[in-house]
Formats: C-alpha cells, sequence, structure tokens
C-alpha cells in the first residue's frame, strides 16, 4: 500500500483507462487499495486525471484521498462512503507503515 505517488506516476498508472467508466477501484488500485468496482454513468476515470492535472504539476504528490475527493466533487456518490471510511484506512495505513500489521 501506498500513501502517495507523484502525479506523473499515477497518471502513467491510469492513462490508458482514460476513456473508462469511473470506478473507485480503478482510482484507488494504483494505492494498493481494493474499493467499490459500480461504475459511474456520468463519469469517466479521464475526468479525474484532467481535474488532477489542473492542480498539479507532475512531480507533486497525490494521494488515494485527494482522487476520491474529486470523485466526490464531480458528482461520483459511491465515493462519499469511501471517504467516510478515511479514518480507518488511514489507521491501517499506519499500522502497516509501522510494521504493525499487514493488509491482504
Amino acid at each position: 500500500m501506498r500513501l502517495s505517488m507523484t502525479f506523473k506516476e499515477y497518471l502513467q498508472f491510469l492513462k490508458s483507462y482514460s476513456n473508462a467508466p469511473l470506478t473507485l477501484n480503478r482510482l484507488t488500485l494504483p494505492f494498493g487499495i481494493i474499493s467499490d468496482s459500480v461504475e459511474s454513468d456520468t463519469l469517466l476515470v479521464g475526468h479525474i486525471l484532467d481535474d488532477l492535472a489542473v492542480r498539479l504539476q507532475g512531480d507533486e504528490a497525490v494521494d488515494c484521498i485527494d482522487v476520491v475527493a474529486i470523485a466526490y466533487d464531480l458528482g461520483h456518490e459511491n465515493a462519499g462512503s469511501f471517504l467516510d471510511q478515511v479514518p480507518y484506512i488511514m489507521s491501517r495505513m499506519a499500522k502497516e507503515m509501522s510494521g504493525g500489521g499487514h493488509i491482504h
């Protein structure tokens, strides 16, 4: 699991999915997080990448919460449930980084 990566790295992971329907899973898998796979009827992965490109330079860091928050802001309602779980996710990430537990 990764806390963050550069926008350039994130873009490399998802560029080929730009025209694919948005799912939270597509957004979070580059960070090693499995999430919701319900496809949006109105948003594409490229919408998130475009929004990130306006906000970030290639070497700036992006994290999972950033991308899911953008999805929510653009109207992907399923992202709200994920954001509600952020404290739990952050706790698990901290445990993994400190060697106190393993994420499966």
